[in-house]
């Protein structure tokens, strides 16, 4: 299959370039598919609209492998599969509606809201309205709207006070000017579900992330912006996989993962997911949980995917396939790639 790998370079270390990837992660996934034996093309898709096409058309694909993640507005990752979708290409990932609001938290909320899904109480703040109620119970953590990665998330983005809220509020809407969610925090445990569509019962081994808070110097267990980017405080971070799991907290992790198939179909959702969230400690804790969706697995090799597919030993040479947005049955394995990707790191 001609596969045409669609990326954004990552030209600097710059928080705003976090997403986008190196030029080793693009050499690293292509060089996992030609080992599957199909024929790579990776494209740049950053430039104006017309340069893209020409370059995607020049490739030929059957199939985009998407891992582009745009570098302007809130809807910059739905432009790359719109554009696929009018260029009759089939593509990898979620379709423009589901990536529009998966970088939209306050709307992800809403949606998965709506099938079931317990969320944390929170509001939007903009720089029009920076209105919190006074109900909403501390502490707080505030993150920007429309960022992932953890960007706009340090130790600091947990406070406890109006004041230290006010704070935090001035200080993020200079860089975030599109808004920024106020949350009540729930204290709990990191729990990744990675979910794979072809993957028979199509959940991964789910993944545990555990913090040193005294290595870390913080006083929450958040997954901040530093330690995602393998900074000082990464250090206090710890993996489990599979992880140890009590009967009700199994019981819950299968109950969310089911009520999140449901929202991300609703959402159109045909794609590789991984949903961190966080699992109540306590019983009073258990009417919400931390959610975050994401339409594409990372395939980085230290990911919950690659890393819950190198636990459960997926098969590189299984003839699984996906459906692609055209329907149509495509013998190519997210698993494969991402097993591929794992045995190059020596895993």
């Amino acid at each position: 299959m001609r596969i045409s790998v669609a990326f954004n370079l990552r030209m600097d270390s710059s928080e705003e370039t976090a997403e986008l990837l190196t030029q080793e992660d693009v050499e690293r996934i292509s060089t996992a598919l030609r080992e599957l034996r199909h024929q790579v093309t990776p494209v740049e898709v950053t430039g104006q609209p017309d340069e893209v096409v020409g370059r995607l058309l020049d490739s030929a694909p059957d199939l985009i492998f998407n891992c582009a993640e745009g570098t302007i507005g809130s809807s910059r990752e739905a432009f790359y599969p719109g554009l696929y979708e009018q260029l009759r290409i089939p593509f990898t990932g979620g379709n423009p509606s589901l990536l529009h609001m998966n970088l939209d938290k306050k709307l992800a909320k809403t949606v998965v809201a709506a099938r079931g899904v317990r969320v944390p109480r929170g509001v939007l703040v903009t720089p029009q309205n920076r209105k919190v109620p006074a109900d909403l119970k501390f502490p707080h953590i505030i993150k920007p709207n429309a960022e992932r990665s953890s960007k706009g998330i340090t130790q600091d983005s947990v406070v406890e006070s109006r004041q230290a809220c006010d704070r935090r509020l001035e200080e993020l809407l200079k860089r975030y000017p599109a808004g920024l969610v106020v949350e009540e925090f729930i204290a709990g445990r990191e729990l990744s579900i990675p979910i794979v569509e072809a993957l028979p019962g199509k959940i991964v081994e789910i993944v545990e992330h555990t913090f040193d808070l005294d290595e870390i110097g913080g006083a929450y267990n958040i997954y901040d912006y530093d330690m995602k980017q393998g900074g000082d405080r990464s250090r206090g971070v710890g993996v489990v996989c599979p992880a140890l799991l009590a009967g009700t907290e199994a019981r819950l992790g299968r109950s969310y993962t089911a009520q999140e198939q449901a929202g991300g179909n609703l959402a159109g959702h045909r794609a590789r997911t991984r949903n961190p969230r966080r699992t109540p400690r306590t019983r009073a804790e258990q009417c919400h949980h931390r959610r975050e969706g994401r339409s594409r697995r990372s395939l980085h090799p230290e990911g919950r995917l690659c890393g819950g597919s190198r636990h459960q030993r997926v098969d590189h040479s299984s003839d699984r396939g996906f459906s692609d947005r055209t329907g149509r049955r495509r013998h190519f394995s997210a698993q494969s790639c991402s097993r591929r990707i794992c045995a190059q790191r020596g895993w």
